[in-house]
């Protein structure tokens, strides 16, 4: 099996969120070039959606969106960095600098959300880091149009599949960190290469001897680095006093730059590459969900025996898909059904009592509905269906295509085009005329219940 881009699955996802929307995109002339081929279903379902984006322009809108994701990213690196320069500036604001209060304001906030992170583990996932999210709320804002909406649903509906937008969106957050940790570092060094500073612990109620416990503590891995620890005598000396000479000056420096360096810039540093890491492990899993209801129809049409058979002609001004009864499922409904398409909400429905063998699925009114029916069709064939549409309404090729794909799945259809007492002749024979060009014989076209006796309750 061929491997496939995110690309691809997300320019498939997007192209079956549209679908769900704004209803069937016209696909017959481009059906005809994939139904052959031996690869499997789902690899013609992302060559259908590659097609369909490019003759109908849906990369580039997904093209407009992925510049504009950048954007919000380049945003936040900027107020990144600038956050880092001003927590290292605010911590050596004055000569004298209080230890402690100089790794809470370096290291508090960041030691806190990642803490959150790993505990976010032991729980549902129910979304992503609070930089993450502040990226997709960004991009969404950046969005404009109804287009622009449905790409980064898509990418979120395919990184959600397999878990990798967990991964993503903690990746983001990891990288803005990766540069508040590095900018906040390099001030640090700027600072105190250019100022001379003095440090010492303060405190009231603490003794002497818990700083120097806390110091060689959090100095033990920076040490292994080469950063310095500052010496016991000089610990205990810093408490409250500002220690002059140079080599106090120096370990402190040293120290306080290895605790940024180790338990800021490279703690998220290791996240961030693990997290990437994590995205493209679980990326190469991604499928598509042929169980989607989107796709009950379409996997019967992209197979080779869903093609008309007959001969050759000219394509017809309306190019909607080809009906073939021949489709025959082992499982057969007991039941007749009969359903109603695109009806006036001031029409009667059922338009007649129905015999008692007619099972009344209503009026399919939602995307939702349709799914559902097709997926019940897919599992066990219909023996025969009854379409009722308004004749007073324009047809569109959304509820042509629809009707196409129901009477594959069927042995028998029947469609009931309800003009009413006003009707009007010339929407009535476009009805026709759609219908014959879209594979139905005249005597399956009905503007009358009076060809319906079969349908109609028996007096």
């Amino acid at each position: 099996m061929s491997r496939h881009s995110l690309k691809d699955y997300w320019l498939t996802e997007t192209l079956r969120l549209r679908e769900e929307h704004w209803g069937p995109i016209d696909d017959s002339t481009l059906l005809h070039q994939i139904r052959h081929t031996n690869e499997p279903v789902k690899n013609k379902i992302i060559r259908r959606a590659a097609l369909i984006a490019q003759r109908d322009g849906l990369s580039s809108i997904i093209g407009k969106w992925t510049q504009q994701a950048r954007l919000a990213l380049w945003a936040m690196a900027i107020l990144a960095v600038f956050t880092g320069i001003f927590a290292a500036s605010s911590t050596l604001g004055t000569r004298h600098v209080n230890l402690l209060l100089a790794l809470v304001t370096l290291l508090g906030l960041h030691l806190l959300t990642y803490i959150l992170w790993l505990l976010s583990f032991l729980t549902p996932y129910h979304g992503g880091t609070l930089l993450g999210k502040a990226w997709l709320w960004l991009c969404r804002k950046l969005a404009r149009g109804p287009d622009a909406t449905i790409a980064p649903q898509a990418l979120v509906n395919v990184l959600n599949q397999n878990n990798s937008l967990r991964w993503l969106l903690a990746a983001i957050s990891h990288g803005v960190w990766v540069l508040i940790m590095g900018s906040a570092m390099m001030t640090l060094l700027a600072l105190l290469a250019a100022r001379q500073y003095t440090f010492g612990w303060e405190t009231t109620i603490l003794p002497a001897s818990s700083f120097v416990t806390l110091t060689q503590t959090i100095g033990f891995l920076p040490g292994l680095l080469g950063f310095s620890i500052p010496p016991v005598d000089i610990i205990q000396q810093s408490n409250a006093q500002s220690l002059a000479n140079t080599a106090a000056q120096t370990a402190w420096s040293s120290w306080l730059m290895g605790a940024v360096c180790v338990y800021g810039l490279l703690l998220r540093l290791a996240s961030f590459l693990f997290c990437l890491f994590k995205v493209r492990q679980f990326i190469r899993q991604t499928d598509i969900d042929e169980t989607l209801p989107a796709y009950a129809g379409l996997v019967d049409r992209l197979s080779p025996h869903s093609e008309h058979i007959g001969i050759d002609a000219p394509a017809p001004a309306l190019q909607t898909a080809r009906h073939n009864p021949a489709h025959h499922n082992t499982n057969t409904l007991a039941e007749r059904l009969v359903i109603g398409l695109e009806l006036s909400p001031r029409s009667t429905w059922p338009p007649f009592t129905l015999a008692a063998t007619v099972h009344d699925r209503g009026i399919l009114e939602t995307r939702e509905q349709r799914h559902q029916l097709l997926a019940l069709m897919n599992r066990q064939t219909v023996p025969a269906l009854l379409v009722v549409c308004d004749a007073q309404q324009t047809p569109d090729r959304g509820t042509l295509h629809f009707i196409t794909d129901l009477a594959n799945l069927t042995q028998k259809t029947d469609i009931y085009l309800q003009a009413g007492e006003h009707g009007n002749d010339r929407r009535l024979a476009l009805w026709k005329e759609r219908l014959q060009q879209a594979g139905f014989a005249s005597h399956q076209l009905h503007d009358s219940p009076a060809t319906l006796s079969e349908w109609i309750e028996k007096e």
